[in-house]
């Protein structure tokens, strides 16, 4: 009798270390999906202002209007940011400056809708020169940087 309690106990607890207490392994499936869009495309219309006669006693201002051409998913929303302002260059000493104003979409970001999938943002561009101005061939870059929201 005495070996059957001692048998019966042994069996009684390696049932209960063996079995699981509440501790079960649980599982949960995190669903993962990605949607791929097309990539955006920036191009840009030369600015061209020609050939602008020096200010001598007066300033004279003279005026050009481009475009950017930006190309992406339509329906999605892009930020666009393009500076207010842009240096060119004398291209002869490299040295020599001339300032460019722009207006339109410019200065702080700005959110645009791609409702077709591709959108044009036209840019005018200001240069007034003086009696201080040096004559020659200017140039510079004009960079719109666009990103998907």
């Amino acid at each position: 009798m005495k070996k059957l309690i001692t048998l019966l106990s042994l069996t009684m607890a390696m049932t209960a270390f063996g079995a699981p207490q509440g501790n079960t392994e649980k599982t949960g499936d995190m669903k993962i999906t990605a949607t791929v869009i097309t990539p955006l495309t920036v191009v840009a219309q030369p600015m061209q202002f020609n050939k602008i006669i020096k200010g001598t006693t007066t300033p004279v201002t003279a005026t050009a209007t481009a475009n950017f051409s930006i190309t992406g998913e339509q329906g999605e929303t892009v930020t666009v940011t393009i500076p207010n302002t842009v240096t060119l260059i004398n291209k002869a000493n490299n040295q020599n400056q001339l300032a460019v104003a722009i207006s339109g979409t410019t200065g702080e970001p700005t959110a645009m809708n791609l409702e077709t999938s591709t959108i044009s943002i036209p840019v005018t561009g200001t240069i007034t020169t003086n009696s201080s101005t040096a004559t020659g061939e200017y140039e510079g870059n004009l960079t719109a940087r666009v990103t998907y929201n």
